[in-house]
């Protein structure tokens, strides 16, 4: 029951709280389906559809544990970036689109696999075992149901089910780590001399006819940034005060609704040894409820061991370890039949074989919880903050319903929805298109402000998300294009971008002369005498090599090998200076005197790039054959990672 997860826990927690940001997307279209949308899908995938509220859960949720991940180095405008926004969509398209797949094949994600994850995670247990009350804590915390939660990782590993198994193929073989060896493991020997001054003196004096021929031809390096005024609407949950106070006698029937949240159900714990059929057929199902049956017997005999016996015959590798224990158990935590057998237990029994879809169970009841809740006077104000507060969310999604319907039915009238509305409307800038202060630190709202839309249409922008139940629209006021900046504001500028350049290009012609008489046979040391410097001699670089510097070795092993004695003769651009540099030879690894421990380490290093080719090969072909619709258009593209 509890072996899957030992085999597969070590990413599904992460993914779920961070899915991010990890791989690289095909970016497109992202400004429609980053603004908030009333009661509508953000995307669809065939006949799936990925709803906004959904989708907006999903993203405060990711949000909120990269705060808690950051702490006191939390920054929002980096979070609030489209980018994450969209790779949140992508990855929920992603999981859709393989959804979709295993539909179409059949597969399913048994209970038993998704209360197994659950109970085996190491963020849910105490002292080693799952803990509900912990659980139960780690859901209020992310704002999520069970049912919710527990629906959500099934679609995460229903997604996962069809790359797992591509990625179960991969095969890595001694030959292909050779060759990584080889490369990877290859040294350089190399003669360097640097071209980094020139002596001559520079001509520093630029006349006005020099200054105005460059600003003419340079024009467009010397514009003013294109800005914008704006008026906005913003509906904010946070600051509405709902007319309204629920009676005693509402809270007491919430608390009646929802009295598991106050307490703990009754939690039963138990060990369990499980036996599995050989086979499919009659005989063999016959002959292991007949073992199970006398490993029953056994358990019941006076003086006998259950923890032993679970220890030698269960098939449960996850728990046979431990004697088969399974820890404290709620209801609906395990298969349906094995969680009916258990909670009409008595303490102490041992119960007869019980089937599941893992085969037969015989479950030892060791002790029972009592249920325990808190009483309603002692949850009374949490049931009140929380019934106002969900006030406060209808009255925010009813307001700005209201705004979007009206302006979706006048694009130009932000004020009289406003007036109609009791909103206030606000101004704001001017802002360009990098401000990040104000409204504009929201890069939603730069987009927004800056599309054609908004900008060339003069329309009200559709509804922008700033946050969970906080929303604005805006319309420019005032708009200034890009302006040529006078010359005279910029020639300084001018003059010293053109002393640079007259440096850099009298050092160019120094190190391309100096190459010239390299190549037509003057020794390097001689033109290292001219420059009173000295050739510096590396031997037996790698690719990771610190000395010289990187940019230098990048260039070193991008050369091609000298051929018999003939040393390679480059002129290297590096930066601001140029190296004349001599690769005199190249020595490739040797992978018998690699130690096992890196050519293990290759090997994955290898598994892992082709098991992640394979699986956005798969995710690629499975988008191609899906329909896939954002809001306001379509996409393709993958994301996919595990």
């Amino acid at each position: 029951m509890l072996q899957l997860i030992r085999n597969k826990a070590s990413s599904w927690f992460m993914l779920l709280i961070l899915f991010v940001a990890l791989f690289a997307l095909t970016f497109f279209g992202i400004g429609d389906y980053f603004t908030a949308r009333i009661d509508t899908h953000v995307a669809k995938v065939g006949d799936s559809r990925i709803e906004q509220g959904d989708y907006e859960q999903r993203y405060q949720v990711w949000r909120s544990n990269m705060r808690l991940m950051m702490g006191e180095n939390f920054d929002p405008s980096i979070l609030d970036q489209p980018v994450w926004r969209e790779q949140i969509l992508q990855q929920m398209v992603d999981e859709a689109v393989l959804r979709n797949a295993n539909e179409r094949m059949g597969l399913v994600v048994p209970a038993s696999q998704l209360r197994s994850v659950i109970q085996n995670e190491e963020a849910f247990q105490v002292a080693g075992h799952f803990d509900p009350e912990t659980y139960r804590a780690w859901l209020a915390s992310q704002r999520m149901s069970a049912p919710m939660f527990e629906q959500r990782l099934r679609d995460q590993l229903a997604a996962r089910a069809l790359p797992q198994a591509v990625a179960g193929s991969t095969l890595v073989t001694d030959a292909e780590v050779d060759a990584h060896l080889r490369l990877s493991e290859q040294t350089r020997d190399a003669r360097l001399l640097r071209v980094d001054a020139r002596d001559d003196e520079i001509d520093e004096n630029v006349d006005e006819a020099t200054v105005q021929a460059f600003y003419d031809a340079n024009q467009d390096r010397f514009m003013t940034e294109e800005t914008v005024m704006v008026e906005y609407v913003e509906v904010d949950a946070a600051a509405m005060e709902p007319d309204f106070s629920p009676s005693e006698q509402d809270l007491q029937e919430r608390y009646e609704r929802e009295m598991a949240r106050f307490g703990t159900l009754e939690q039963r714990l138990a060990s369990h040894i499980l036996v599995q059929p050989e086979g499919s057929d009659a005989d063999a199902q016959r002959a292991a409820v007949e073992t199970a049956r006398e490993l029953a017997e056994s358990a019941r005999a006076e003086g006998a061991d259950f923890a032993e016996l679970a220890r030698e015959h269960s098939a449960d590798l996850g728990s046979s370890a431990q004697g088969g224990d399974l820890g404290w158990l709620e209801r609906g935590l395990t298969e349906p039949a094995f969680d009916e057998a258990l909670f009409e237990m008595a303490q102490g029994a041992i119960s007869d074989p019980v089937r599941t879809e893992e085969g037969y169970h015989v479950i030892w009841l060791r002790e029972v919880r009592p249920a325990q809740v808190r009483a309603f006077e002692d949850v009374r104000d949490q049931l009140l903050d929380e019934t106002v507060a969900s006030e406060r969310e209808r009255l925010y999604n009813e307001r700005a319903g209201r705004l979007t319907d009206m302006v979706y039915a006048d694009p130009g009238a932000l004020h009289s929805a406003a007036e109609s509305l009791d909103l206030e409307v606000r101004s704001a800038g001017p802002f360009t298109r990098n401000s990040m202060h104000g409204i504009f630190a929201t890069p939603a709202v730069r987009q927004a402000a800056f599309s054609d839309l908004v900008l060339s249409e003069g329309d009200v922008s559709e509804a922008i998300s700033l946050d969970a139940n906080r929303m604005l629209m805006l319309r420019v006021t005032e708009h200034k294009r890009p302006e040529a900046r006078p010359l005279a504001e910029v020639a300084d500028q001018i003059r010293a971008e053109i002393v640079r350049q007259r440096h850099q290009d009298a050092l160019k012609a120094w190190a391309e002369a100096l190459f010239a008489r390299w190549q037509a046979g003057e020794d390097l040391d001689s033109l290292a005498a001219d420059l009173e410097t000295q050739v510096e001699t590396v031997a037996g670089i790698t690719r990771m090599a610190s000395v010289p510097e990187q940019a230098v070795v990048a260039e070193l092993f991008g050369l091609p090998r000298p051929q018999g004695q003939n040393p390679v003769q480059e002129l290297l651009a590096i930066n601001d200076i140029y190296v004349l540099a001599e690769l005199q030879a190249v020595a490739d690894g040797d992978p018998a005197t690699v130690a096992q421990a890196r050519r293990d380490q290759v090997r994955e290093e290898l598994a892992q790039s082709l098991m992640q080719a394979e699986q956005e090969g798969l995710l690629a072909s499975l988008r191609r054959g899906e329909k896939i619709e954002m809001s306001g258009g379509s996409a393709g593209g993958s994301s996919f990672g595990d």
